[in-house]
């Protein structure tokens, strides 16, 4: 799994909506440094199912676009 493409991804979506990193942090639970390392693939080898499954609820995207480079939706509205 490219860890630093779900990173990427996850950084994009985040500011899609409109979230700095401090924000983004305190609705997934974790704290800015967590964010950083997770935007910059170094959070873990393989980020746990659960953390994406998380952070596409939070960010009110299919999960489907965080581990694949092909966009689902254009613009999925937010939850």
């Amino acid at each position: 799994m490219d860890c630093r493409g779900i990173g990427r991804r996850v950084a994009y979506w985040r500011g899609r909506r409109g979230y700095t990193q401090a924000e983004f942090g305190q609705l997934m639970g974790k704290g800015i440094r967590w964010v950083q390392s997770l935007e910059g693939g170094q959070r873990q080898a393989d980020p746990r199912f659960s953390v994406l499954e998380q952070a596409a609820r939070v960010l009110g995207i299919p999960l489907e676009e965080l581990p694949t480079d092909t966009t689902v939706s254009a613009d999925a509205a937010p939850t």
